[in-house]
């Protein structure tokens, strides 16, 4: 395979899409930072056109990404509070439902959910 030189002229062979590694970095930060995009890039003639070919899939990324998946759901308690109840049992309840991320407090008053 022939070697070609770089499309910004001193910066050596071409490596991916007709630039150089570092001129490579800086076009894809860029573009990420959202500064230029890759059409812009592709129209000025400052990087070439993907061949679309890419390296396979090796499902690392889906396997680490099961972790976000596999969350329990919030377990839901439901119990019925007086209008009397002692001031403490409320301290209580409003406690689990304001302190705890894994439980879901539903108050009810006499049969209808608050």
């Amino acid at each position: 395979m022939k070697e070609q030189n770089a499309l910004r002229p001193g910066t050596g062979k071409a490596h991916a899409r007709g630039l150089s590694k570092s001129d490579y970095c800086i076009a894809r930060r860029l573009i990420n930072e959202g500064l230029v995009t890759e059409q812009e890039l592709i129209d000025a003639g400052k990087m070439l056109p993907s061949k679309g070919r890419g390296r396979p899939s090796t499902g690392a990324r889906e396997w680490f990404l099961e972790a976000r998946k596999t969350k329990k759901e919030p377990e839901v308690i439901k119990f019925t509070m007086e209008p009397d109840a002692h001031p403490v049992v409320k301290q209580i309840a409003r406690d689990l439902a304001e302190g705890n991320q894994d439980i879901v407090v539903e108050r009810v008053e006499d049969g209808v959910e608050l």
